[in-house]
């Protein structure tokens, strides 16, 4: 286990880059003014100079009351649909607790109802059934009956 723990590791790091910054001379399209822009090749970032916008206390300022006023925007929208939401839940669950109540005293009358009405159709099929039962038998008596007098009939001679 101690071993596992003093192995080199697997990976080897990259030799550290040189940081270098490269300065590139522009102008500005809208100004005519000299723009200084920078690259950063460790950090793959670029940053641009304006000679009209510098840093100063005002424009920090200015940027912190926009974040804010954002932010104070952000939780009014939210309020102004969280309330007609919430409102319109409030609506549901009344709506399904006056559900809920209808359905637990009409369901059972109506699952007894349709409960004796399956037994009255089996009744009425098994009713059915056996009459159809005796007509079949009773023809099928009838017609034994005539068989039997059509063939004495035919064959009188055949006793």
């Amino acid at each position: 286990m101690l071993s596992l723990l003093r192995s080199p590791p697997l990976l080897s790091l990259p030799p550290p880059v040189v940081r270098r910054k490269t300065v590139f001379p522009a102008t500005c399209s809208i100004c005519d003014g000299a723009l200084t822009v920078t690259a950063d090749s460790r950090t793959c970032s670029m940053s641009i100079g304006h000679p009209f916008v510098r840093s100063s206390p005002e424009l920090g300022i200015l940027s912190l009351f926009f974040s804010l006023s954002m932010a104070v925007g952000a939780v009014f929208a939210l309020a102004t649909v969280y309330i007609p939401t919430m409102n319109a839940f409030r609506k549901l669950a009344t709506s399904m607790d006056k559900f809920s109540k209808v359905a637990s005293e009409e369901v059972p009358g109506t699952l007894s109802s349709l409960k004796l009405s399956g037994l009255e159709i089996n009744d009425l099929t098994q009713q059915l059934s056996k009459i159809r039962q005796k007509i079949s038998g009773s023809r099928n008596g009838m017609n034994g009956q005539k068989n039997m007098s059509k063939g004495k009939r035919r064959n009188p001679n055949m006793n």
